[in-house]
């Protein structure tokens, strides 16, 4: 075991260099990734770093989440282009059998509101969830 001159924490005798502040072993001066840490923001703490870590894991758990938006967006469009061509057709067949409007057409017309509507809910919760970890990560 050895002790780190800088910050005084205990290290084993494998490591020659602090993983806490970068001061290498057997001499006064300090590893490379410690100078540039201290360039970058020489007054974050640890407690600082942790929050940052923090963040950026939650931004990356969250990540998939922009995914499945992106994927409701993409299926509202799906949705309204097959529920308009159905409605064609049925039109094209309601008026060839007598020009009145058929019951698979009002089923389609509203399978294709509760759909556009699921998505939008959808949508809704994941920019919810992205709201609340900004707000939690502030």
């Amino acid at each position: 075991m050895w002790v780190c001159k800088k910050c005084k924490e205990e290290l084993e005798d494998s490591f020659d260099i602090c993983w806490k502040c970068g001061y290498e072993k057997d001499s006064n001066i300090q590893s490379k990734k410690s100078d540039e840490n201290e360039k970058n923001d020489p007054s974050l703490t640890f407690d600082e770093i942790a929050r940052e870590n923090k963040r950026m894991m939650t931004t990356f758990k969250h990540s998939s989440l922009q995914v499945y938006k992106g994927l409701a967006y993409f299926f509202m469009l799906i949705n309204t282009v097959i529920t308009f061509f159905i409605l064609k057709e049925l039109y094209k067949i309601a008026k060839a059998l007598g020009g009145t409007i058929s019951n698979s057409m009002v089923l389609a017309t509203i399978f294709y509101f509760f759909t556009i509507f699921v998505l939008l809910c959808l949508i809704k919760i994941i920019d919810f969830l992205f709201d609340l970890d900004k707000q939690t990560n502030n």
